[in-house]
């Protein structure tokens, strides 16, 4: 489910999945996945850019914030 949304994240905003900010957004994702699942602030604080979230990366968001 992580990799599904770093794959989104990156089609979305043009990003190389192989790229720095990808590997930055990884980097989020899985000390998030380590910390707290439920905080849905926490991981939206990983993506700490001027460019909104799609309406399908709130839904995997969502996901994962219940898994």
């Amino acid at each position: 489910m992580l990799r599904r949304f770093l794959e989104a994240w990156c089609e979305e905003n043009g990003v190389d999945i192989a790229g720095e900010e990808a590997r930055q957004v990884a980097a989020g994702l899985i000390a998030w996945y380590q910390s707290d699942l439920k905080d849905q602030a926490g991981l939206r604080a990983v993506f700490e850019t001027n460019i909104p979230l799609s309406i399908e990366l709130n839904t995997l968001l969502g996901r994962l914030a219940s898994l």
